[in-house]
């Protein structure tokens, strides 16, 4: 049943029009007792960002393991020869405990090539490869979020499927049951590009973009990447994690119960699943109600699908903070405050 009469606090509410120009929240309850808001301007279709690391890689990496493609276990050179280390492992770039940098500036140094956009696919793509061969491996203390990490995952699929990126995903979001949720391949809008909410007004691109990926590196190598890429609507954000919750009771999914709760174990030295955000022990950003089980992810631009096992609750959010602009952060100290809501809408105290 929707729940019309739930809506977020008023002090929340007042304080919308500073983060973000428009929000959207879904929440269910026990697999079937569900909630939906919108708030200002709230189109269907939003930049999922770093969503896409769970929802496509992490989801592909775990098809993988059910497939007997691979172990979490297993050094990343068995698969990609020209990885920079033997040691590292495909869990500890899914934990982002490889030792990689965080990050690295690829769309300004494919601009320096001329190697922008699709038509340069597979040369950029390769280029981004090279660039990952030639990576210092740091002594790890501590874990480190990193796209680096997420980029390699993107090879290794590759190779275990022997497909390119996009008709991996175009195979797997129809076993998840997710085929609204796409790549603007090309950063050219899949549908009309009204429907999508609007991002940044991007000073290198020269131009606001709505229905072409945000994240600078994705959009340099034409719309699609294994850290983020994908759009899509908050009912598809949903599905995702009642598909999760499902296998984590030991149902039937597109991916087995016995992967999906191996997958949602902790891992290395942070606050990590295998590959799933998880809750920091305190000031988290899901706020104070949701347990330290819980698993999902947040994407750059404002979206967020989380699952907390322990309370039975899903929590799905999507917004476009950075609409006009990515330096405003105030969204963030509002993530939390919103699943609070959305937990005591549910009773829990």
């Amino acid at each position: 049943m929707n729940h019309s009469k739930f809506s977020l606090s008023q002090s929340l509410v007042d304080d919308l029009p500073s983060a973000t120009p428009g929000l959207r929240v879904a929440a269910v309850k026990s697999g079937g007792e569900n909630l939906t808001y919108s708030w200002g301007q709230a189109p269907i279709y939003y930049d999922f960002a770093s969503v896409t690391k769970v929802i496509f890689t992490v989801t592909a990496v775990m098809k993988c393991v059910d497939e007997k493609l691979a172990t979490v276990e297993d050094p990343v050179q068995r698969y990609l020869p020209w990885f920079p280390s033997g040691e590292v492992t495909i869990k500890m770039l899914l934990g982002h405990y490889s030792g990689f940098e965080w990050w690295a500036p690829v769309y300004e140094m494919l601009r320096e090539r001329n190697l922008v956009g699709r038509a340069h696919w597979p040369a950029n793509w390769r280029f981004v490869q090279d660039l990952l061969a030639n990576q210092k491996i740091h002594t790890v203390t501590k874990d480190t979020y990193s796209d680096l990490d997420f980029w390699t995952l993107g090879f290794f699929l590759e190779e275990v499927f022997a497909k390119p990126l996009d008709q991996i995903w175009a195979d797997l979001k129809i076993d998840l049951q997710m085929e609204q949720t796409h790549f603007c391949i090309d950063n050219n809008p899949v549908y009309q590009r009204e429907l999508y909410a609007p991002t940044e007004a991007c000073p290198w691109r020269r131009k606001t973009l709505q229905g072409e990926v945000h994240d600078d590196n994705t959009w340099a190598l034409g719309g699609v990447a294994p850290h983020a890429g994908l759009f899509g609507p908050i009912e598809d954000l949903v599905t995702w994690a009642k598909g999760l919750r499902l296998a984590l009771k030991g149902g039937e999914w597109a991916i087995s119960a016995q992967t999906v709760q191996q997958f949602a174990k902790r891992c290395g030295p942070g606050a990590w699943a295998h590959g799933f955000m998880m809750p920091s022990p305190i000031k988290s950003s899901v706020g104070d109600k949701m347990s330290r089980a819980a698993i999902g992810h947040w994407g750059f631009t404002g979206s967020g699908s989380w699952l907390d096992p322990d309370h039975d609750i899903i929590v799905a959010t999507l917004a476009n903070r950075v609409h006009p602009t990515r330096e405003n952060k105030k969204f963030n100290d509002l993530r939390p405050r919103i699943h609070d809501e959305v937990l005591n809408f549910f009773g829990v105290k």
